[in-house]
């Protein structure tokens, strides 16, 4: 090369490589039923973000504390785990069907009555009617003899009040007359043959 000349080295430029990131998830701190929570995402190259995790709402166990009751209201409580709480009144309940008393006896005439009672406060609901349950026919019982001049009365009464149910008649004791005329007849007869004998003798 001659004088004054000048010589240059060029250098080939490698090209960058691109970088992809592979992020892990990892919740850092967990969400409550009040305060949200954190999620965050981490590359081998160390860059990293975050994301927000919603609170999870209250969560609550329903208790019953007082019953409720046809005369008063009662309570339910609802409890979180975070230590919330708050009630609510349960409405009142319609009586219910409890006791039933007898308050008039039914007899064969006359129909009877029972109460019935609320089983939680003893209050009187409502009254039902009891059937009368009829007569109840007893044996034939003759309560007048008959004699030879009068007839006699064969009666049926009620074995529970005794009322007549029915009657019948009893005729007279013609058997009697029969007795009373055979002996007549035959008194007539000897009287007769006393009567007989005299005048042939």
């Amino acid at each position: 090369m001659g004088a004054g000349s000048s010589s240059t080295t060029t250098e080939e430029t490698k090209p960058q490589e691109t970088h992809i990131h592979s992020y892990t998830e990892k919740v850092t701190k967990e969400a409550t039923c009040t305060e949200p929570g954190t999620k965050t995402f981490t590359c081998d190259c160390g860059k990293s973000y975050t994301e927000e995790i919603p609170v999870t709402g209250h969560v609550y166990t329903d208790k019953i504390t007082k019953e409720a009751t046809c005369a008063e209201p009662g309570v339910v409580n609802y409890t979180c785990e975070c230590g919330d709480t708050y009630e609510e009144e349960l409405p009142v309940i319609d009586h219910e069907k409890g006791a039933v008393k007898t308050t008039k006896e039914a007899t064969c005439t006359e129909m009877g009555e029972r109460t019935v009672y609320c089983k939680y406060c003893g209050e009187a609901m409502h009254t039902e009617t009891i059937e009368a349950y009829g007569h109840t026919e007893g044996a034939a019982v003759v309560e007048k003899e008959a004699t030879m001049f009068t007839k006699g009365l064969l009666v049926t009464r009620c074995e529970e009040c005794g009322e007549i149910l029915h009657s019948e008649e009893i005729s007279v004791r013609m058997q009697n007359w029969y007795i009373i005329g055979g002996i007549a007849v035959v008194v007539l007869v000897g009287v007769v043959v006393v009567l007989v004998k005299k005048r042939r003798g």
